[in-house]
């Protein structure tokens, strides 16, 4: 009886030590904000896999009998929509008894993919989640030297005549080319049934419309045509990377062999609070369109807004040395022509194509409060890097002293700091 009760310790230990691989792999990338802790054990006082404790504590259940949960917390509150779809993916792994398997991590994978498909379209999640499966096996691919890039769009609405299916030609070559442009898309119905070959027409409303859209600059195609009611689009990347659209927006990505979510919701809402400035709010979702937009170029960039309080502000314009400060006597010659070009407009005011570029000139982008800009291109006074992240974290951690910094890296990675907080990262 001794033996056996170590034994079930020792099994439950042993499943605890998977159940956080798969939680800090498949779940934290998922949420933004967000820290793992436990296992914790305790009276166990709901049915669900995954249960609230307060606004912006989540505890998941090892099992649907254990005590053993794992705590998530994050700085703002998880809404039940992510309540609800962490939950589906923890079911996930039970439905499939991903903790007995000895290939645990790679069918932990497969729910989420499964749980992201469901979430997109729960009638048709498997036409969706098979389309991932093909774009998994192509990412590592090349088709005549060069790195596959590719768009299917699924049609809920239309029904095709069942004679060739995308399934059927997941390993022909000519199938890669048809949607492999910038505005094309291989179009199918619900079941996989190829429809057409179509075209992605630019909308009409120009930058304004380019403003609302809620996807990378590099992916417009994709995701304007994802925007009609019935549709959505899985997209592969030249760089291996997997994009879910539905709505007109991105919804999810894969990068760097991890499934990731869009934060537009903490955007969306601070956008529509009543009291939020309508300046303020400008300004973020500039910011953060545009920190998506460098992230998908793999350019890198860091982009500062200085506080409004008086002296914090003049403590934040004595780390820019003077030659990169547009309003500097004696600015460089670069940054002269810079601020001409810029022509006295607020970030916000500037295309995002024009934003890009200009983030992702060496250097930090720093505004003030009202969204003016003050330098492109400058170098901190900083000291050292940080201790990690080279240069473009020394500087995102300056400007949180007297405001905020955002760091994307090469790799896309995007992290916002903030005072003494923890940074923010996502994606």
């Amino acid at each position: 009886m001794v033996n056996d009760a170590k034994q079930e310790v020792g099994l439950e230990k042993q499943l605890a030590e998977r159940f956080r691989n798969l939680l800090s792999s498949h779940i934290l990338p998922l949420l933004h904000g967000s820290s793992l802790s436990g296992p914790y054990s305790g009276k166990r006082r709901v049915s669900h896999m995954v249960s609230s404790a307060g606004k912006n504590r989540l505890k998941i259940y090892l099992s649907e009998e254990s005590r053993l949960y794992f705590a998530l917390q994050s700085h703002t509150p998880y809404s039940s929509q992510e309540k609800d779809f962490i939950e589906k993916i923890i079911l996930k792994f039970r439905e499939l008894r991903v903790l007995e398997s000895k290939f645990y991590y790679m069918v932990g994978r497969a729910c989420v993919e499964l749980a992201i498909s469901e979430f997109i379209n729960f009638e048709h999640a498997e036409t969706i989640y098979r389309v991932i499966q093909i774009y998994n096996q192509w990412s590592t691919q090349t088709y005549e030297g060069e790195r596959i890039s590719h768009s299917v769009g699924i049609d809920f609405n239309r029904k095709g005549e069942q004679k060739s299916n995308l399934v059927d030609f997941i390993n022909s070559d000519f199938v890669k080319i048809l949607g492999a442009r910038p505005q094309t898309v291989l179009t199918v119905d619900s079941h996989g049934y190829i429809l057409n070959l179509e075209t992605v027409s630019l909308p009409e409303g120009g930058e304004d419309k380019f403003e609302r859209l809620l996807a990378p600059l590099c992916v417009t195609g994709p995701a304007l045509w994802s925007s009609e009611p019935g549709r959505a689009l899985v997209h592969l990347t030249a760089k291996g990377e997997i994009l879910l659209f539905k709505d007109g927006m991105a919804m999810f990505a894969k990068r760097r062999a991890q499934w990731r979510s869009f934060p537009h919701g903490l955007i969306i809402n601070e956008y529509n609070h009543e009291n939020v400035d309508q300046i303020e709010s400008n300004i973020s979702r500039a910011i953060y369109l545009t920190a998506i937009d460098v992230a998908f170029e793999h350019k890198g960039a860091c982009i500062g807004v200085l506080a409004e309080n008086p002296n914090k502000y003049k403590e934040g314009l004595g780390r820019i040395r003077s030659e990169y400060l547009f309003q500097a006597k004696k600015a460089s010659p670069a940054t002269r022509l810079i601020s001409t070009l810029v022509a006295g407009k607020k970030f916000y005011e500037l295309p995002r194509q024009i934003r890009l570029e200009l983030c992702s000139i060496d250097g930090a982008v720093i505004l003030n409060h009202a969204g003016e800009i003050l330098t492109v291109g400058a170098i901190l006074k900083t000291k050292g890097n940080a201790g990690r992240g080279g240069g473009r974290t020394a500087a995102a951690t300056a400007l949180a002293k007297t405001g905020t910094g955002m760091k994307i890296s090469n790799d896309g990675y995007i992290e916002i700091y903030s005072g003494n907080k923890p940074p923010m990262g996502f994606l």
